[in-house]
């Protein structure tokens, strides 16, 4: 695209997955061969802070002050933390 993103990928089985990034760059979402899409949201600094995939399956990532991924929530509601 205009701002060097890339747009899409197609495989040796001329499978295509495409991608939408933000002006700022940032991967918004990125559509499947199979028609499925995840979905990927930041907080203000730019860093990852939530992915939805397939069947609207939220993962949760907190962040500390450092931006350093402290804890992950994935789809079923179970916590991983992470100490540095």
């Amino acid at each position: 695209d205009e701002w060097g993103q890339l747009r899409s990928i197609t495989n040796a089985l001329n499978e295509t997955t495409y991608y939408t990034f933000s002006e700022t760059g940032l991967l918004l979402s990125e559509k499947l061969p199979d028609n499925t899409e995840n979905r990927y949201d930041y907080n203000d600094a730019g860093q990852l802070v939530g992915l939805t995939d397939v069947g609207d399956q939220h993962t949760l990532l907190r962040r500390n002050r450092r931006g350093q991924v402290i804890a992950r929530r994935d789809p079923a509601g179970h916590w991983l933390h992470f100490h540095y």
